[in-house]
């Protein structure tokens, strides 16, 4: 039911604005794609690439002498969001997902860092100055901080799939905390599990998490860091990422839910240690290596059978709308 309802929607909605929906889609990949930060030996500092989900096809979108990192999906696939300081200052930018396109989201410039979308894609959530989370719409305007400037560093917010709460690290505290966007209330993420917990991600139907940690309430040492699965009310905790080696980190789930991506350090032979991705499926612990020149991490992943078909409806703001994307 709730997938014919959903082509009727989608059909009767294409029908009614049907040539701008065309327009969105056709700047979409037609094909699962990851977008990624990379730093190679090529004169530049970091740069944003693409590449299929077999690591195949690595195209550098950006090719700009300026530091490009954290890029993110639009939920419908026809944006990236990416940070930049290719006007001075680290800031947020837009581009298409071909590199053409380039424009800064706010009109002042300032610091902002590690953003991500909401899950209807009219907003964004971003670290201001390293220590305030705003939010604001997506074309820049009506900003909003969540917390208060000056307290401890924050980084790597993510949305919930219901759009009700926003997680992030609390860098200072070795913990991830929640906030609910209704009543402004900020609490411990998992609370009742004795980790350090890192990146923490919503998968799409948001009834897991994946994280970054660690057990016990310490200051680990880096290479103990490596990735985790656990449901939302923090039963069936899983290890996905083998604890032996470099920290595993930024685990980002496949929208179907059934592998991650994440990134770890790694000795190919050479003089200096590189960071590169790779791809866990989650019946099969055992993970492929993505890329292997230079060091790349801030994967996200796109895949268009999962992506928001339509502009945002409020109604669709629900636990259940990553259950509809996937009937």
């Amino acid at each position: 039911m709730k997938r014919t309802l959903l082509f009727l929607f989608c059909f009767l909605s294409a029908d009614l604005i049907g040539p701008k929906i065309s327009a969105t889609l056709a700047k979409a990949p037609s094909k699962p794609k990851i977008v990624f930060a990379s730093s190679r030996a090529d004169g530049n500092m970091r740069e944003i690439y693409i590449m299929d989900t077999d690591g195949h096809n690595q195209v550098n979108l950006t090719n700009h002498h300026a530091d490009d990192l954290d890029p993110v999906w639009s939920p419908t696939g026809e944006h990236i969001l990416f940070v930049s300081d290719r006007e001075g200052v680290p800031d947020l930018y837009l581009m298409d997902p071909d590199g053409s396109n380039v424009r800064r989201v706010f009109k002042e410039q300032t610091f902002r860092e590690t953003p991500t979308w909401s899950p209807d894609g009219e907003q964004i959530v971003y670290v201001h100055k390293r220590f305030q989370l705003n939010i604001a719409k997506k074309d820049g305007t009506e900003v909003e901080a969540l917390t208060e400037l000056f307290t401890p560093s924050y980084i790597h917010p993510a949305w919930s799939p219901d759009g009700t709460k926003i997680a992030y690290d609390v860098l200072r505290k070795q913990r991830v905390h929640l906030i609910d966007l209704q009543t402004r209330t900020i609490v411990p993420l998992l609370p009742g599990l004795e980790f350090v917990i890192h990146n923490a991600e919503w998968s799409l139907d948001g009834k897991q998490i994946a994280f970054a940690g660690v057990k016990g309430f310490r200051l680990p040492t880096f290479d103990e860091l490596t990735v985790y699965i656990v449901n939302r009310d923090g039963t069936g905790l899983k290890q996905v990422v083998d604890a032996a080696g470099p920290a595993a980190l930024q685990p980002v789930w496949s929208p179907r839910g059934d592998a991650l991506l994440f990134h770890q350090v790694v000795n190919n032979g050479k003089r200096f240690t590189q960071t590169q991705l790779f791809k866990v499926t989650l019946e099969r612990p055992n993970p492929k290596q993505l890329t292997d020149e230079g060091k790349n991490f801030d994967a996200d992943w796109f895949d268009p059978a999962y992506a928001l078909p339509v502009s945002p409806q409020p109604e669709l703001l629900t636990t259940t709308w990553g259950e509809v994307k996937q009937k």
